[in-house]
């Protein structure tokens, strides 16, 4: 079958342009293909032609095999004949015009009064050029001429003045007609009144240019533009006639990387009868336009390729937006995933987890990887669910953010206390879920409830100072204060063992252990320590409590012990006085002092003295 086209598409090639009328027949005899002149005279017709001549020629493959005809047909210069011609001349709904070389008009059909309102007898022998618009003369003039010089029929378009004065466009097909020495005679022109689709297509225009787009055809080599709307010569900056005349004037605005595709792939595909939608880039200077290609190849009825369609359409505040909106969805995404904060988001059914960052799996101990089809609440101690639901709903409800502090239960770093901001997720204008932003606060929490434990225990240290204080007023022995220095230590520092010991002296390094604590509170025969032992460091506040018991002792311990001393010579001073005097009534009166810190004053009364 693809052999058998390709023989055709050769032989449509060498009749397409003669002058007599050709057809080709299938092995049927029904006709798959007719060429310019048959056309012109006959339309689709699909019969035979009476008033021709038939010559029939087979057309053969490459094993010789016929495979279809080809018919000219040579007009019968009978009066029969001449007369269909009139016939079919004056029937037509195309105006037919015969010109000489110097477009004076020689024949002109009837339907010439619908198209431009001028009788037969006012438009035979006129110049066909007084009534084309002014600024078409010209170049239809040298279309005229090139038909005179180059013998091959021109298509063109072009304006005419109406006998009312409006305009009517109009296509024609301008064949020429040889003499018997092959030279031009006449031409022969076939217009079209085309002024209602040059409507269509100026309303199409306005459109285009309202969406930014333009639409083209071209023949199948790109080498001519057989439409172009005026949108295609904005969008490159060429006029029309330009890029009407050399298309691939297109190609020079356009980025190498992209017009380097579609010399390429994009034709290749093109050449293969697929259709292609391709986004390219437009350079003009500093600004880069991005233009969507959307191209049909039109294949004729035996499969080639005719011509191409296409649209293009200006999408660069389209393409800047979709660009920045990647630009911000990879600073979101940074954003996100580099955050110290754990982020993570949960959707609205069921409260499941849709993503988090790697901060949300330092903070939580929990994977990502295992979080899939699992539920948020799932990461709430049992305790704070009413709270962290209550926060959520408030969300839902009230489509703005809530702060929250709640802990995080089974995690693999111990209690985690966290603050979490939930955030509502809009798309559409509609809530569509929820972020969440985690901070750990566990080593604050610690902090403030140490706080908070740090000010309580100092209102029961200066409690204990002020006591204890109070309490040495009264104390007038030494035993009595070490008493009462070990009591009050164990009662402060809530432990047991708390003794007072006296260390050789020069000893002291060798007995103190090194899990004790040792303070010098005073001397007797030999230096005396305060031993405490606790499993435990203590609070600064403690050691600065326990600094000043120890001060408060240390002051009026050397004095007590001074003290205790004079009693006892004091009283071996009675005893002797009373078995030197024989007095019975001698003995040691105590002076009070209201200084608690300084000596007492004691006196010995003597009947004797």
């Amino acid at each position: 079958m693809d052999h058998f086209q390709d023989v055709i598409k050769g032989a449509k090639q060498l009749l397409k342009n003669m002058p007599d009328p050709i057809y080709i027949v299938n092995l049927d005899d029904e006709i798959i293909w007719v060429n310019d002149a048959f056309h012109f005279l006959f339309g689709n017709r699909n019969s035979k032609f009476a008033g021709f001549m038939e010559k029939k020629v087979p057309i053969n493959n490459a094993s010789d095999e016929t495979i279809a005809f080809s018919v000219q047909l040579k007009e019968n210069t009978s009066v029969q004949s001449v007369e269909k011609y009139r016939i079919i001349a004056e029937n037509t709904l195309d105006t037919i015009v015969l010109m000489d070389s110097d477009a004076i008009v020689q024949y002109v059909s009837p339907s010439i009064k619908s198209l431009v309102g001028y009788d037969v007898e006012e438009y035979e022998r006129m110049d066909a050029f007084h009534i084309i618009h002014p600024d078409d003369q010209d170049r239809v003039r040298v279309l005229h001429s090139e038909v005179f010089r180059s013998r091959q029929p021109v298509n063109m378009e072009y304006r005419l003045i109406h006998s009312q004065g409006h305009t009517v466009h109009i296509e024609a097909r301008v064949k020429p007609v040889l003499d018997d020495k092959g030279q031009v005679k006449y031409a022969v022109a076939v217009a079209r009144d085309v002024t209602e689709r040059k409507q269509k297509e100026h309303l199409l225009e306005n459109i285009l240019d309202n969406v930014n787009a333009g639409v083209m055809s071209t023949d199948k080599d790109f080498s001519r533009m057989t439409f172009c709307s005026d949108s295609i010569g904005k969008m490159f900056g060429f006029s029309i006639q330009e890029i009407t005349a050399s298309p691939i004037l297109l190609h020079t605005h356009m980025h190498p990387e992209d017009d380097a595709a579609l010399m390429h792939e994009v034709k290749h595909q093109l050449d293969l009868g697929i259709p292609v939608v391709k986004t390219f880039r437009l350079l003009h200077g500093e600004e880069t336009k991005w233009i969507k290609m959307t191209i049909h190849p039109y294949l004729d009825y035996t499969g080639a390729i005719e011509r191409f369609d296409g649209i293009l359409m200006d999408v660069t505040e389209k393409k800047l937006s979709e660009l920045a909106l990647e630009e911000s969805e990879q600073r979101y995404k940074s954003l996100f995933e580099n955050n110290l904060d754990g982020v993570f988001s949960i959707d609205l059914n069921g409260f499941y987890f849709v993503n988090a960052n790697r901060s949300f799996e330092r903070i939580t101990g929990t994977q990502f990887d295992k979080l899939n089809d699992r539920c948020f609440m799932g990461l709430i101690m049992d305790e704070d669910h009413a709270s962290v639901f209550e926060a959520l709903f408030h969300v839902i409800q009230q489509q703005e953010s809530r702060d929250i502090e709640c802990r995080i239960s089974k995690s693999a770093y111990g209690e985690k206390i966290v603050s979490i901001t939930f955030v509502p997720i809009f798309l559409s204008d509609q809530l569509n879920g929820i972020h969440g932003i985690v901070k750990d606060i566990t080593q604050r929490k610690r902090e403030e409830r140490e706080l908070i434990q740090s000010e309580e225990r100092y209102k029961v240290l200066q409690q204990s100072i002020n006591r204890f204080s109070n309490d040495l007023a009264n104390v007038m022995k030494v035993s009595v204060l070490e008493s009462r220095l070990i009591d009050e230590v164990k009662s402060v520092l809530n432990i047991d063992d708390v003794s007072i010991e006296e260390v050789p002296r020069g000893q002291e390094q060798s007995l103190m252990s090194m899990g004790s604590i040792w303070i010098k509170i005073g001397e007797k025969q030999q230096p005396v320590y305060l031993r405490i032992c606790m499993d435990k460091s203590m609070l600064k506040i403690e050691e600065e409590w326990l600094e000043t018991a120890v001060h408060y002792v240390t002051i009026l311990y050397d004095n007590l012990h001074l003290i205790e001393d004079l009693m006892r010579r004091l009283e071996e001073m009675v005893a002797k006085m009373k078995r030197q005097n024989g007095c019975y009534d001698c003995c040691l009166i105590y002076l009070k002092r209201k200084d608690p810190h300084c000596p007492a004053i004691y006196m010995i009364r003597c009947c004797k003295i």
